[in-house]
């Protein structure tokens, strides 16, 4: 979906009807429903709407700067030192010793 217009659509039409469902934006909008659950996967993603609900049946709502989780990508997961050994391999082995014996 490259159309930025109709993500706008989207965008508008989730901010007028909160808690719409994907086939209300479907009929609200009359943009193909490929394109539609496409585009609202990506405003999940980016931040900008939020759902709400079990898979599938989703609700969506615009997300207030609150709810968005902040993607730092400055905040890295700690190296893993390659000189020390697993720890999960050492109990690993251990076990294996206990059932062998």
């Amino acid at each position: 979906m490259k159309d930025k217009g109709q993500m706008r659509g989207i965008e508008a039409f989730v901010a007028t009807n909160p808690g719409c469902f994907c086939h209300e934006v479907i009929a609200g909008t009359g943009i193909q429903k490929f394109s539609v659950t496409s585009a609202l996967i990506k405003l999940v993603k980016r931040g900008t709407l939020r759902r709400v609900g079990n898979p599938k049946h989703y609700r969506y709502f615009i997300a207030t700067k609150a709810e968005v989780i902040v993607n730092d990508m400055a905040i890295k997961p700690r190296d893993y030192d390659h000189d020390k050994p697993n720890p999960l391999s050492a109990m690993f082995n251990q076990k294996l010793r206990e059932v062998r014996q």
